[in-house]
């Protein structure tokens, strides 16, 4: 006679194990890619709650000053690019690993001073927006880095798309508990509790830091030109480097633009962080379908549909603006900017992983490549700033951005073209043999 299964809470806990790790594909990456990927979980955190709350909170201190907001942005990314490149000038010192180290650094030197000096930001804000984009560009530097040394072109979809998941859990959660805080508390208590909280996080971020595998690369004092000279001669690198630039110039101003959209009509940082909840919501359904469904022959495709779709919500918005179609077209632009971005993301991985000779200034071209993104966020945020300030203005500016890329889309068809030859070329090369 048979025996009946029998079933224990290991089993079953072993079982949902084996299945989380199918769905997500994670048996693809390696072990680099997982504490890697546990790293990219605390920097969400503080990345998180200083792009979205930091903007409310100088939104709050200038009485409704959206422009202070805007500059605030415009010179994060300005130093976003500073400190990336600088990492790229002097990458034989500023190792991946230690690029990152730095980076966390900066954010404590920044949320410690919100801590501290939160009373006098009106005065210091643009000295944070510049430690901000520091913090950033150095932080990502690193990361961008690890990305394409700890992932292959076999499994690198899967890996943007467990990041993507990452980051829309910590959009899902963190913007609702830290808006609901500080709809619950003083203004300036809460604010200083959840940047006390910052802090702790990045504290506790340094031991799994020092767990990250070093990255061995020479390096030649000349790299960073031969990395300026091959990017203005090799057309792959000419048409990926355009199209970081123009896919910048919406990039930058939607991180932050519709949760400012909705604070404009309802002063709540409650309804910011339920918004976040939502496209947090979106964007992991966004991150695993990507990593399930885009492949090169699919990716252009996918991203004019994707951008054609969020261009006709934005033209809907200017129909009927409330809360309520706001917050649907934040959930579809979350669910589709994360198909755009990252197959934007895809092709740049592939451009400067092609080859060795490309491979071996990856992170010179990295931080190259940040110039360029930065430009375009930076020619974005001056759009939005340009525009009349009104709600029809700020709609009319969303969509003068989201219209922008299909310049973009073409440059994606542009560089898909030219990877396919690349491939074609190979293939004949190895017949021949």
């Amino acid at each position: 006679m048979l025996e009946k299964p029998h079933f224990t809470l290991n089993g079953l806990l072993k079982g949902i194990q084996r299945k989380a790790i199918d769905i997500l594909g994670l048996d693809l990456l390696s072990k680099q890619f997982a504490t890697l990927a546990l790293n990219y979980l605390f920097l969400m955190v503080y990345y998180t709650v200083e792009t979205v709350f930091v903007n409310t909170l100088i939104f709050r201190v200038t009485d409704g000053n959206m422009n202070s907001v805007v500059l605030y942005r415009v010179l994060s990314y300005l130093f976003s690019a500073i400190g990336m490149n600088l990492c790229s000038i002097f990458s034989g010192t500023i190792t991946p690993t230690r690029a990152i180290k730095i980076g966390a650094t900066c954010y404590l030197i920044l949320f410690v001073i919100l801590f501290g000096w939160m009373e006098h930001l009106g005065t210091i804000m643009y000295y944070l927006g510049a430690l901000a984009g520091l913090s950033m560009g150095i932080y990502w530097s690193g990361h961008n880095v690890l990305m394409t040394l700890y992932t292959t072109p076999r499994n690198r979809a899967v890996g943007i798309g467990l990041t993507g998941i990452i980051s829309g859990v910590m959009n899902l959660l963190l913007p609702l508990i830290v808006g609901f805080l500080l709809q619950q508390m003083p203004e300036m208590s809460g604010y200083r509790m959840v940047f006390g909280f910052v802090i702790a996080i990045i504290l506790a971020q340094y031991y799994f830091m020092n767990q990250l595998t070093p990255v061995e690369r020479k390096h030649r004092p000349r790299d960073y030109i031969f990395a300026v000279k091959i990017s203005v001669r090799k057309l792959s690198l000419r048409v990926m480097m355009l199209m970081e630039c123009f896919r910048g110039i919406r990039d930058g101003a939607f991180s932050f633009f519709l949760n400012m959209v909705l604070f404009t009509l309802i002063t709540d940082e409650a309804l910011v962080g339920f918004n976040s909840f939502l496209t947090g919501v979106f964007s992991i359904l966004g991150a695993w379908a990507f990593g399930r469904i885009v492949t090169p022959d699919r990716r252009v495709k996918l991203a004019f549909l994707s951008i054609g779709t969020i261009f006709l919500f934005c033209a809907a918005l200017i129909l009927k603006l409330n809360v309520i179609t706001v917050l649907l077209f934040g959930v579809v632009n979350t669910f589709l900017a994360y198909f755009f971005n990252n197959i934007g993301a895809h092709i740049y991985f592939e451009a400067i992983g092609q080859n060795q000779m490309v491979r071996q200034v990856i992170t010179e071209l990295t931080g190259l490549r940040e110039i360029t993104l930065d430009i375009g966020r930076i020619t974005g945020l001056f759009i939005v700033y340009f525009f009349p300030k009104t709600m029809d203005g700020y709609l009319y500016a969303m969509l003068t951005l989201t219209g922008l890329q299909f310049i973009t889309v073409a440059l994606m068809w542009w560089a898909q073209r030219i990877f396919n030859r690349k491939e074609r070329l190979k293939a004949k090369e190895v017949a021949t043999l």
